[in-house]
């Protein structure tokens, strides 16, 4: 997800013998030491969320994927695409004799793509979940991309859920965004354990003291009562332990559920067929008050020319009564 710590876990992957790609995004006042983004991965990716009527930032973002949108034909090409990137990627990586690090927060609606890919292609996935609260994550969206709070908190579950839908097998840890400020050495052992990299405690400790810094930590950990916070806080208490929590599958699912029904209400607001009929009652509406409106009006038209003849004789005779030169009082 967004805003949740990867590009930490990436840069600290990188630094502890990773390979990523020479052509990443560029850091900016938000991201100042790099988002560790594989440029033409993320360009495809954004590509392919389009296509689903998924884009970034849209009001359809927080809704779960389409029903079938892997099978539809316009992934075909795409798909063709990214299993071309893919194979690009790992073979760089091979010539380097590293694990690729492919540092994306857009995967977590898409991995059913990339396990396609890698089942035709034989290849191994590890998936390294990195969380933070979603109040944290909410702020710091509104923040950068000016989404309110409670998008950003909708768009942090409808992000997880498919991610631990889709991952199952696949994810082989959780890391937790305030826990590299009080047990980093922990969670970076994770994230080395996942790709393979042989590195020794001093190793992993060194690179954790030259990457973990308190300028990292915006903002604190805040939990309400609402779904996503209890989501979280299974998946603290997986990077706590260690141990994926029993029941975060059944949290999971009773939020996918609702998700689920949000999208029905969306995509039923959004019918065209459904908002003509909106705005024809709408209309309909308008009309009878016009109507209302128009005949009041019309009696209220007539009282007044009724009134007209009456007033206008009581104005004479007052003219008639006053003595010439007379003033009023």
């Amino acid at each position: 997800m967004h805003r949740s710590g990867t590009s930490l876990a990436a840069e600290l992957l990188v630094k502890l013998g990773g390979f990523t790609r020479e052509r990443l995004l560029e850091g900016n006042q938000y991201n100042p030491r790099g988002y560790w983004e594989d440029a033409g991965i993320v360009a495809l990716q954004d590509r392919i969320l389009a296509a689903c009527d998924r884009s970034w930032g849209s009001r359809q973002s927080f809704l779960p994927m389409p029903e079938g949108w892997l099978d539809a034909q316009e992934m075909d090409s795409l798909r063709v695409e990214l299993e071309a990137q893919i194979l690009s990627g790992l073979g760089d990586a091979r010539a380097a004799r590293a694990p690729w690090i492919v540092k994306d927060p857009r995967v977590c609606r898409l991995l059913p793509l990339w396990r396609q890919i890698a089942a035709r292609q034989g290849i191994r996935l590890a998936v390294v979940l990195s969380v933070r609260a979603p109040a944290a994550v909410a702020a710091s969206l509104e923040q950068r991309d000016r989404l309110p709070a409670p998008v950003g908190r909708l768009s942090w579950l409808v992000n997880h859920v498919d991610l631990l839908k889709q991952g199952d097998g696949l994810i082989a840890g959780c890391v937790s965004y305030d826990r590299w400020f009080t047990e980093a050495p922990g969670q970076a052992g994770v994230l080395v354990s996942a790709a393979g990299l042989p590195r020794t405690r001093s190793e992993v400790e060194e690179a954790v003291a030259s990457i973990v810094t308190p300028e990292f930590r915006h903002h604190h950990k805040v939990l309400g009562e609402g779904m996503a916070d209890r989501l979280f806080a299974e998946l603290d208490r997986w990077a706590e332990t260690g141990r994926r929590p029993d029941r975060l599958d059944e949290l999971s699912e009773m939020a996918g559920a609702t998700l689920a029904d949000l999208a029905a209400w969306v995509d039923s607001i959004n019918d065209p067929h459904v908002l003509g009929e909106s705005l024809e009652a709408q209309l309909d509406e308008f009309r009878t008050a016009y109507l209302a409106s128009a005949e009041r009006a019309d009696e209220l038209q007539s009282l007044v020319w009724r009134l007209r003849g009456p007033l206008a004789l009581l104005r004479a005779g007052r003219r008639v009564l006053r003595p010439a030169g007379s003033r009023r009082n």
